[in-house]
């Protein structure tokens, strides 16, 4: 028994944090299913609500995709186009840069090798353009989009 109580006091430094520990991870799942249940952190808006949408489109070697995402994606309002190139060989870049003088497209950009490349530059255009948009859409750009997709 004199051997047992020593090791006690250590048991207890042990065992109370632990004890701790599991009480804040159920109050704070307890917690956090109250707010999500109330529709606290739930989104409220829709696209036709309030309407800014940035299309973010990542271009890698699409020279003959392109055309009619673009083309597509402009059939809704509110919309904002902000394309990057991430190193095509073909023609992307070249018909991104008449897309754009066209007015088409509102932004585009050139970024390394790799669609996280083209996803983060492309947000940072969209971000940084002033417009403040309300969603974003990234959008691959092979991809079209269905009529009517900003109010639906």
């Amino acid at each position: 028994l004199w051997t047992i109580v020593p090791v006690l006091p250590h048991l207890t430094l042990l065992w109370l944090p632990c004890m701790l520990a599991l009480w804040l991870r159920r109050c704070w799942v307890w917690l956090r299913a109250l707010w999500f249940s109330r529709g606290c952190c739930t989104s409220q808006y829709h696209p036709a609500a309030n309407g800014r949408i940035a299309v973010v489109i990542p271009c890698l070697n699409v020279e003959d995709k392109l055309t009619p995402v673009v083309e597509r994606a402009l059939q809704a309002q509110n919309v904002k186009l902000f394309a990057v190139d991430s190193g095509s060989s073909d023609n992307t870049w070249e018909l991104l840069h008449r897309l754009w003088k066209a007015g088409a497209i509102d932004q585009i950009g050139r970024c390394r090798l790799g669609r996280s490349n083209a996803l983060n530059t492309g947000a940072a255009l969209a971000v940084g353009s002033g417009w403040d948009p309300e969603f974003m859409l990234f959008l691959h750009s092979d991809t079209l989009l269905p009529v009517g997709y900003d109010t639906e």
